[in-house]
């Protein structure tokens, strides 16, 4: 499995956010908001089987597996956790050496032709940090709904 036991331990500083080596510091500290939320994401769907991952609770929703796979822009179904985490954390790689080559300036700068109004890079980027945190509690509330499903 390419992804390192997902736990609190880790990262031994994985709670301070802020600057990290081999980054800008503006880049770093979005990595480390980044390598937070993925480690609480993780923990939510830590055991999961397959069947868990594909279970669909009703006709609107989607399985615990898309919204993993929705993370890392994919689309699949069928899979165990592992090939999941695996996806997700081959993502992550090419996120992470893309960053490596860009700076603070980068980041910063700002795209007055943005759908929304004036954006810079680091709002958009941070947009993908809330998104991975809006599908965590989306898979919490349906790995609460697979475990009653099992239950009953």
């Amino acid at each position: 499995m390419l992804l390192l036991e997902v736990g609190w331990a880790k990262d031994e500083e994985i709670n301070l956010i802020g600057p990290k080596a081999g980054y800008s510091p503006q880049i770093g500290t979005m990595v480390s908001m980044l390598s937070w939320m993925r480690m609480v994401v993780l923990q939510s769907v830590r055991g999961m089987s397959q069947k868990d991952l594909d279970h669909l609770f009703d006709s609107n929703a989607n399985t615990i597996g898309w919204l993993l796979l929705h993370l890392a822009r994919k689309a699949i179904k069928g899979n165990n956790l592992d090939d999941y985490l695996n996806i997700l954390e081959e993502t992550r790689a090419r996120t992470l050496a893309e960053f490596k080559k860009r700076d603070d300036a980068w980041l910063l700068s700002v795209d007055k032709a943005w759908g929304w109004g004036p954006t810079n890079d680091y709002c958009n980027r941070f947009h993908v940090c809330e998104h991975e945190s809006n599908h965590n509690r989306a898979d919490q509330v349906s790995g609460k709904e697979v475990a009653r499903s099992k239950a009953g």
